[in-house]
């Protein structure tokens, strides 16, 4: 839904998602004649009914000041509820819920430095929540979800030149550096369980994109780009170099694309 308002143009929505599953689980071995045998469906051991609902409202906003400046802010509400009715009853009820919530705001500013470029800055902060998998199973070895796992929170800054190179080129310019707090990773796996925890902070920082267009129907893509540093810092509060990720780098990607349509 979009209307005007003192010169605003506001979008208004909501996202609406749904999960209902049914989920069971056996043993996987049997025993036969006294015998053992492995790999095969046993004994019932999990029957539940699982479900997860998000609602996600929003309002977005564009406004111009004069000609050169435009303003885009955000605004999103999220709710998600997880929700566990246990139906094997054997080992006690072991039914619970888990929600989380939270509000993440936007903003972007556009500078129109000439017909053909302008300068922008952005900010965004994100909120992902776990799988339903992901907090199926306790590193305690426990029962029911596991709620001690919280959503991850990122904050992405980024500045940026844009400007055409003619009638068929153009040019972009990026710099941006996310942060995110409460990353997920696995805790424990054991017997084909993983039980998934919260880890300190991740950041990626001093990270530089450019790009370089041809915008013909049929033409070549070049983009060329560079990565700066991504350190992980832990709850003890000393950060480290992830593993396996370089210091730095860059790559450059040649592409050939033809353009067509199908009626």
């Amino acid at each position: 839904m979009q209307g005007l308002w003192q010169g605003w143009t506001l979008t208004f929505g909501l996202d609406w998602e749904l999960l209902d599953e049914d989920r069971r689980g056996y043993e996987n071995f049997a025993l036969q004649d006294g015998q053992t045998l492995l790999g095969v469906q046993g004994r019932l051991r999990r029957d539940e009914r699982n479900r997860v609902a998000s609602v996600d409202p929003y309002v977005q906003g564009e406004r111009s000041f004069g000609d050169r400046w435009r303003l885009l802010p955000g605004l999103r509400g999220s709710t998600v509820r997880f929700e566990s009715s246990d139906r094997y009853l054997a080992n006690g009820d072991d039914s619970g819920s888990v929600r989380y919530r939270a509000v993440t705001p936007t903003l972007g500013v556009v500078y129109r430095l000439s017909a053909s470029g302008s300068n922008y800055g952005s900010y965004g902060r994100g909120f992902e929540t776990p799988t339903l998998n992901e907090i199926a199973y306790r590193a305690d070895g426990r029962a029911r979800l596991n709620g001690d796992v919280e959503p991850a929170h990122s904050n992405s800054v980024e500045l940026g030149l844009k400007s055409a190179l003619g009638a068929k080129a153009a040019a972009t310019l990026a710099l941006f550096s996310t942060t995110t707090r409460d990353d997920l990773v696995v805790l424990a796996n054991s017997g084909g369980r993983s039980a998934f925890g919260n880890a300190g902070a991740t950041s990626r920082r001093r990270s530089v994109d450019r790009l370089a267009a041809r915008r013909t129907m049929v033409g070549l893509r070049l983009g060329v780009g560079a990565a700066g540093a991504v350190r992980r810092c832990l709850p003890d509060l000393r950060c480290r170099a992830l593993p396996a990720a370089r210091r730095s780098g860059g790559c450059r990607k040649p592409a050939y694309r033809r353009a067509f349509s199908c009626v």
